[in-house]
């Protein structure tokens, strides 16, 4: 019985030996030393969401344990896009999986951090879409956020250019829908659903997801050594349980 409980005493100590021991060894070795910063723009409308407080989260962590510290700041989508395919800034946040199609100067972190849903709110009955096909064949007057290239690129082969408005801002878009300024807004259910409900605008709806795409951090290609070493740290941090 002595043994037994000698044996526990001895496991509980070693294991809080090997907790503080595992705090020491994640921590940057240059503690006190101000660290090299990554910074990574993301969209004006993510400021202040729960989104972005999750993104800086792991994040911050992935690039602490990689010996940087994470700055993100916002931008009208578009010019973050410019300034991240310029060097500029170091990179993206958040950006569906094919961005960097259109924006060659960036690399993709082919760890993703979660999956987002587009979806369309229109007042027009009995109408539900699935597919950018859904919109073939029918002239709809469609609005969506300035600088959302899965949407920009959706569009493409089925609506017309004089069809189509963008707006600076999500609320703007879905009032243009509610006062018949256009058919459709179409955006990610993440950032629009919010405001969709705070609006509650009679006869708007959701009326259907018409694509759906991972996210993922794009570093420049200055940045390019850097790439597979985010994605295994975010995988780590999946793996930890710290994402969820």
């Amino acid at each position: 019985m002595h043994n037994t409980v000698s044996r526990k005493v001895l496991v509980l100590a070693l294991s809080h030996v090997l907790f503080l021991v595992s705090l020491v060894v994640i921590s940057p070795l240059y503690a006190g030393v101000e660290l090299p910063q990554i910074k990574l723009g993301t969209g004006s409308a993510m400021k202040g969401t729960t989104e972005v407080k999750l993104f800086n989260r792991a994040y911050s962590e992935v690039f602490r344990r990689l010996g940087y510290k994470l700055i993100i700041e916002f931008y009208p989508s578009k010019r973050s896009s410019n300034l991240a395919g310029r060097g500029q800034i170091d990179g993206e946040v958040n950006r569906v999986y094919s961005y960097n199609e259109a924006n060659p100067n960036l690399i993709r972190v082919d760890e993703h951090f979660k999956t987002h849903k587009f979806v369309v709110y229109t007042t027009l009955p009995n109408r539900e879409f699935s597919s950018w096909a859904d919109l073939d064949s029918k002239k709809y007057r469609i609005a969506y956020r300035r600088g959302v290239k899965i949407v920009e690129f959706g569009l493409r082969p089925f609506v017309k250019l004089e069809d189509i408005d963008t707006v600076s801002k999500i609320n703007h878009g879905l009032q243009m829908v509610a006062n018949g300024r256009a058919d459709l807004y179409i955006g990610d259910e993440t950032l629009a659903g919010p405001v969709f409900d705070k609006l509650n605008l009679p006869k708007l709806r959701n009326a259907g997801v018409i694509d759906s795409s991972t996210t993922h951090m794009f570093l420049h290609k200055k940045h390019k050594n850097l790439v597979p070493k985010v994605s295994l740290a975010l995988k780590e941090l999946k793996e930890e349980g710290f994402v969820q």
